[in-house]
């Protein structure tokens, strides 16, 4: 079992950087979207951990879906900022005004 997680894990992180770094056409974009999730995975473990709930089933799939949404919200963020640096803004508090809208939209 623990051979086939050491071998399909690292495949699957590749699966999803190279996804990604089609998606966005960078390799920069891709690093910012895949560096955001395991901030994610701690805040999970730690949140688990203070809750002193056991991990079962039903955390594990919380878990993988609150990573996923992690990275759809980093997507959206990298997109945002794209949109507004092609726009010609260059300071970074124009950089995180304009991030602002799909910050508001998840809310």
């Amino acid at each position: 079992m623990r051979n086939r997680i050491a071998v399909l894990l690292p495949l699957t992180v590749g699966i999803v950087a190279l996804i990604l770094y089609f998606n966005f056409g960078g390799f920069v974009q891709t690093l910012i979207v895949l560096a955001g999730v395991p901030f994610a995975a701690v805040g999970v473990i730690w949140l688990l951990y203070a809750m002193n709930v056991n991990t079962s089933v039903a955390a594990w799939v919380g878990m993988v879906a609150l990573l996923g949404v992690a990275a759809e919200t980093a997507s959206g963020m990298v997109v945002y900022l794209d949109e507004a640096w092609a726009t010609g803004l260059s300071s970074i508090s124009d950089l995180c005004n304009a991030g602002a809208p799909s910050a508001s939209a998840l809310t």
